[in-house]
């Protein structure tokens, strides 16, 4: 479970620094601390993670870093929502099971959406239930030969650790059309 959460994306991380020196040379310092403290929160809370389990609403606050840096280097080209519900925040979920997700949907949705790039990122209870959505603009992307930076190995590893988690009760299932891609991640009570 350990190596298949280990995963920090690197590119991320560098268009990040990227991200905060075009600031710096623009003299604009307030917004490069603000980037600097968005990607420091987002390392925090992603890269201690130490449990299997956590509150959903640990992740989302992780979330919502990774989205600040991604805002500010796309600007205007990216529009993000959140609709998570006050019992969804507080329930213990699998931990990483949201980031991949977002992940994926601002990576391939940057080169698939028209601009902007619209990720909308839902969790809802019910009964017992947890269901996680990431949708984003922008059909499925196309496979690319000798690609390195498939989408299907971030959600293999995601299928796996439910599947350790879980078994059969958990479920990640993928709809797209030539407009949207929606992920979504079903857990058991």
């Amino acid at each position: 479970l350990a190596t298949l959460r280990a995963q920090v994306n690197p590119h991320f991380l560098f268009n990040a620094l990227t991200s905060i020196l075009a600031e710096c040379d623009d003299n604009n310092l307030r917004s490069a601390r603000a980037i600097t403290r968005s990607l420091a929160d987002y390392l925090r809370a992603s890269l201690l993670q130490r449990a299997h389990y956590a509150p959903l609403g640990e992740e989302v606050d992780a979330i919502t870093g990774y989205l600040r840096v991604e805002q500010a280097r796309f600007e205007e080209r990216f529009v993000h929502t959140f609709a998570i519900d006050d019992a969804a925040r507080v329930a213990v979920v699998p931990t990483t099971v949201l980031l991949p997700l977002v992940e994926n949907a601002v990576k391939y949705g940057m080169r698939t959406s028209p601009p902007p790039l619209r990720v909308a990122i839902a969790a809802t209870l019910r009964d017992g239930r947890m269901t996680i959505t990431v949708e984003n603009s922008g059909p499925w992307p196309a496979p690319r030969p000798g690609a390195s930076d498939s989408t299907q190995i971030g959600l293999a590893n995601l299928r796996r650790r439910l599947s350790l988690l879980h078994g059969d009760e958990a479920s990640l299932t993928i709809d797209h059309d030539a407009q949207h891609v929606r992920v979504t991640v079903s857990l058991p009570p």
